[in-house]
């Protein structure tokens, strides 16, 4: 055991004179500061570059231009006419990008309420945008839902309830600013949901036990956090939907952790640790080769099979090395921009049941499945490079078989081919398998992770063969 270890030092001492290794470590690092400086950074407010003044302006002048063109159709008249006076509202309100009458558009509520006939509505939101209102808003609310859920006493307590711990705490109405204004409209869908299902539960519907299970968990992590006045919770983060909103722009209520959306995004720059562990690995026994130095390796009284396997353990402790440069500066780069969510616990939620735990956890299994993939690609380009002996076509081969398996992945469950299933790339985002969002339907976790085992023992066994058997 004590040579083995001795082989490692040596590799690994062998890999640090390389200066291969440095620029990608130096790179892997500079990436992930970068990373994480862009997951953390907020939406740029529109202001910056064009005024909401200007919008206003731009809008009327263009809309007006609009309704002077002789081939409008009357519906497309009453558009024009309705944007016009939305936006002369709100320029005359003096509203900016974000201003909570702006964000629920009430300007147009108000519009399109007078041009359906309902001038007590139009007056009273006129009133609520010309005064700044929130109170005013409130009410208007709280009459609106006892006139429509006249009939439904269990609706019309869901929204009553929001709008008066709305007035009880002086929230103002809009998400993007007021984290509990966020957590009460999410508290509130979800509570509608609790309530249809219940319903159709009731009445011998088609209802969902998981839907209502996951809805209910909603409602009292909701309930937690504005009883416990925390405004984010960082499980949220690792929420593939929350995350797709944060990278493309979608809108979503929740409002997340800054800190926590840029360490779950994190996982994705171990695609760039594959890459550059496939050239490592790909060329570490190939290298031996092509410069000759591998007669010297074989001379001393040491087994093939413990070089071959010292080279192997070297790459992938190098590959641990370096998801771990990526962990540690992404987490420097996200603290320096908000360390006060570092510490902050995951908050979930069974059969109505709160349960805290920490958002590391969370973190280092995904980080652990990620990992397994780089220990997958490692070995296949480990096994290539000892069967050709030649670092280029190990990288390429490797790299080649990546990107083609995926494709023939996709390809295969598009039409309709269930044992594509049973190939290796498809089993190889044990994230994605984790989390229910595979390209196949009801993959298991273990069920993947035999099916890569076996696949690395092969990988493995050629590496032997290649290596041990064969003539130098």
């Amino acid at each position: 055991m004590s040579k083995f270890l001795r082989l490692i030092r040596n590799e690994w001492k062998k890999e640090f004179h390389k200066k291969t290794l440095w620029v990608m470590l130096i790179v892997l690092a500079l990436f992930a500061a970068l990373f994480a400086a862009l997951a953390s950074m907020e939406e740029t407010s529109y202001d910056y570059y064009y005024s909401f003044e200007e919008m206003c302006e731009d809008e009327i002048a263009w809309n007006e231009e609009m309704l002077n063109d002789s081939g409008v159709s009357t519906e497309e008249l009453d558009f024009y006419r309705i944007n016009v006076e939305c936006n002369r509202i709100m320029l005359e309100a003096e509203m900016d990008w974000n201003d909570w009458r702006y964000t629920l558009d009430l300007a147009r509520l108000a519009v399109e309420a007078k041009y359906d006939g309902d001038t007590d509505t139009y007056e009273v939101l006129c009133r609520v945008i010309a005064d700044n209102d929130v109170d005013g808003y409130y009410a208007w609310q709280m009459r609106t839902y006892e006139s429509v859920y006249a009939n439904d006493v269990a609706r019309l307590r869901i929204y009553t309830d929001v709008v008066q711990y709305c007035i009880d705490n002086g929230l103002v109405p809009d998400p993007n600013t007021e984290p509990r204004y966020a957590l009460i409209l999410d508290m509130t869908e979800n509570r509608e949901t609790v309530l249809e299902q219940e319903r159709l539960k009731e009445n011998g519907g088609a209802w969902s036990a998981s839907k209502l299970e996951t809805a209910q968990n909603a409602v009292a992590i909701a309930a937690y956090q504005l009883e416990n006045g925390v405004d984010v919770n960082p499980a949220d983060s690792f929420d593939g939907d929350v995350l797709d909103g944060i990278l493309y722009g979608e809108f979503t209520i929740k409002k997340t952790s800054s800190y926590w959306d840029a360490m779950a995004e994190s996982v994705s720059m171990l695609s760039l640790v594959s890459v550059f562990v496939i050239v490592l690995a790909g060329s570490t026994v190939a290298n031996e080769f092509s410069a000759g130095t591998i007669k010297f390796l074989l001379i001393t009284p040491v087994r093939r099979w413990k070089i071959l396997m010292s080279k192997y353990a070297t790459m992938l402790l190098i590959g641990v090395m370096m998801c771990v440069v990526v962990w540690v500066m992404t987490m420097l780069s996200a603290l320096m921009l908000g360390a006060g969510e570092a510490f902050l616990p995951a908050i979930f939620a069974e059969n109505g049941e709160i349960r805290l735990t920490s958002p590391y956890l969370l973190l280092l299994g995904n980080y652990l499945l990620a990992m397994l993939e780089i220990v997958v690609m490692a070995t296949l380009a480990f096994a290539i490079s000892a069967l050709v002996r030649k670092s280029s076509a190990a990288v390429g081969i490797t790299v080649a078989a990546d990107l083609m398996g995926s494709a023939l992945s996709l390809v295969l469950m598009s039409l309709g081919f269930d044992w594509g299933r049973y190939l290796l790339f498809s089993n190889l985002d044990f994230v994605a398998i984790a989390n229910g969002t595979s390209i196949y339907p009801h993959q298991s976790l273990v069920g993947a992770i035999v099916i890569v085992v076996l696949h690395m023992a092969v990988f493995l066994l050629t590496a032997y063969d290649a290596f041990v058997r064969r003539e130098v």
